[in-house]
């Protein structure tokens, strides 16, 4: 069955409101509304693979300091972002931490990998 959807492209500040329609199999056959080619291929993109990077605290072992800001070195799909964030009650970062450092690796089996997005030198 052939379907529409409304992309709203964030690549520029323009905004621009994508159309696209595809096949229902997964193919995309249309995209219109873009006013550059790169919100045609960010509408393309979040068509067939949505994904977002993950931003959240951790807690830590710092006496000094009890959550790291941490961030996911790439996308993670968006239908397994809930799952991600069920792991990380149970992460404690036991310092010291370097901003970049990965604190946990291929989080809930994504490929992606939790970095700390500051340092925790204690």
């Amino acid at each position: 069955m052939r379907g529409e959807s409304e992309i709203i492209c964030i690549l520029c500040p323009m905004g621009c409101r994508v159309e696209l329609t595809s096949d229902g199999n997964g193919n995309v056959i249309s995209v219109a509304g873009n006013k550059c080619e790169l919100g045609e291929k960010y509408a393309i993109d979040e068509y067939k693979f949505p994904a977002r990077i993950l931003t959240a605290t951790a807690i830590t072992q710092s006496s000094k300091r009890k959550l790291l800001p941490i961030r996911s070195n790439k996308p993670i799909a968006k239908d397994k972002l809930l799952e991600c964030m069920y792991h990380l009650p149970q992460v404690r970062i036991k310092p010291p931490v370097k901003m970049g450092q990965v604190v946990v690796a291929n989080i809930a089996n994504t490929g992606a990998d939790l970095i700390a997005t500051d340092d925790m030198l204690e």
